[in-house]
């Protein structure tokens, strides 16, 4: 899911399916399939919404491996949430 439309066109090209929209948004996850996924990748440079979207697929989706990509060094799941992922 990407917050910016033209981040969906790369990935498009080579096959995948991608959704547009704010991913802290619980309908939008569940459209894009959050109740069938085995995994989650986050890669948000806002670290709020990182924060709340970690906090949104533990309580909505425990079965999700959880993965944050982080834009630098300091963004980090063990600084943010107290434990890796």
């Amino acid at each position: 899911m990407a917050f910016e439309g033209t981040s969906v066109e790369l990935p498009r090209n080579f096959g995948f399916e991608v959704y547009y929209g704010d991913a802290t948004r619980l309908d939008l996850l569940e459209s894009a399939g959050a109740a069938e996924a085995t995994l989650i990748i986050i890669c948000l440079g806002e670290h709020e919404a990182a924060r709340e979207l970690v906090t949104l697929a533990r309580k909505h989706y425990p079965h999700l491996k959880i993965a944050v990509a982080a834009s630098d060094e300091g963004f980090n799941s063990r600084a943010l949430f107290g434990q890796p992922f």
